[in-house]
């Protein structure tokens, strides 16, 4: 009895633009679930999520997981990426004009926020930066975004400090509304986030004083 062969899969020159339209497609579809999953598991807490855990959320094999992404760090970069464009979709710009006061409770209130959305993402980075210039690099970016905002809102009292105070005055309110300050005052000291924006709050003020 003769067994039926099934036939050779067609190489991608020889593909048609259909079928080449439809393998990206479905390139591009099981790639972004692979992020999905990821933010997923990061979400709940797995700062280091499985990769079994990774393929089975996402519907792919686990092998096939590293035919989209190079590396483990290459995959969190782009987990990253994504978890950037939706916090972006969350933030309100804050003018920087107004009360020096009504500013201050305003710009608080938005890094609290999204410090509160981040800290997940921010935990799982810390586990690759030193080792990943990729997520090293998207750090920076977030870092070098955050302290141009501090800057543009609080310009009118910047501008009228002399230049090396005013260096040092953006250091420290940098510093001071970072992520890793929010962290340590919702891990460490164990402060509630009302509580934490308070004391950014005072914190802010006295440093802004008599600008």
């Amino acid at each position: 009895m003769s067994g039926h062969r099934s036939a050779p899969a067609l190489p991608e020159w020889a593909e048609s633009d259909d079928a080449r339209d439809g393998r990206v497609v479905r390139r591009e579809r099981n790639r972004d679930a692979v992020v999905d999953a990821i933010m997923v598991l990061i979400q709940s807490g797995e700062t280091q999520p499985a990769m079994a855990d990774v393929a089975r959320l996402a519907g792919v094999s686990e092998r096939s997981i590293f035919r989209h992404f190079e590396s483990r760090e290459a995959l969190l970069a782009a987990v990253i990426d994504r978890q950037v464009e939706v916090v972006s979709g969350l933030l309100r710009e804050i003018p920087p004009t107004g009360p020096l006061a009504s500013r201050i409770s305003a710009f608080v209130s938005e890094r609290a926020r999204l410090y509160e959305e981040i800290t997940p993402m921010r935990r799982a980075a810390l586990h690759v930066v030193e080792v990943s210039d990729l997520v090293s690099d998207r750090l920076a970016d977030t870092r070098a975004w955050l302290r141009e905002e501090l800057e543009a809102v609080f310009e009118r009292e910047l501008s009228r400090r002399p230049s090396t105070d005013r260096r040092d005055l953006v250091a420290a309110l940098d510093v001071a509304t970072s992520w890793e300050a929010w962290n340590l005052l919702r891990e460490v000291e164990g402060c509630s986030a009302p509580r934490a924006r308070r004391i950014l709050v005072r914190v802010m003020t006295r440093l802004l004083a008599g600008s």
